[in-house]
């Protein structure tokens, strides 16, 4: 049995904070009722601030948004300009003021993992339609 793959979605975004609530609209709008859009939506919100704050894509570049199903899966993925030095990680310190993006991808996705397409990197978190 062959999985069916589907672009749901794709958008491109201003690297600007405002960006992070014009993403999570954006979700909102693509998966309609599907049961898993609010995580997604958090997941994705969570994902273009890192992209803003901590990458190329913050200081006049740009951050583009997919979203994919595939199979019972959705999949979110988001895009930056270019790396700031690290790769996106779960911070050791879970009492810290900031750094909890990761932490919270890491406890609502399925799973997760970063691909290289340079001069950037890929997010991306897979979300289970099925619980």
């Amino acid at each position: 049995m062959t999985r069916e793959t589907t672009l749901i979605g794709v958008a491109t975004f201003p690297g600007a904070d405002r960006s992070v609530a014009h993403a999570r609209r954006f979700v909102r709008e693509v998966l309609g009722p599907e049961p898993v859009a609010g995580t997604v939506e958090l997941c994705v919100s969570e994902l273009v601030t890192n992209a803003v704050r901590h990458s190329a894509s913050g200081d006049g570049g740009q951050v583009t948004v997919a979203v994919i199903a595939d199979g019972d899966v959705i999949r979110g993925e988001v895009t930056d300009d270019g790396a700031a030095g690290s790769t996106p990680h779960v911070r050791d310190e879970p009492c810290a003021e900031g750094g909890r993006g990761m932490m919270i991808v890491d406890a609502l996705a399925t799973r997760w993992g970063v691909t290289s397409v340079p001069p950037g990197a890929t997010v991306w978190f897979e979300c289970s339609t099925e619980d």
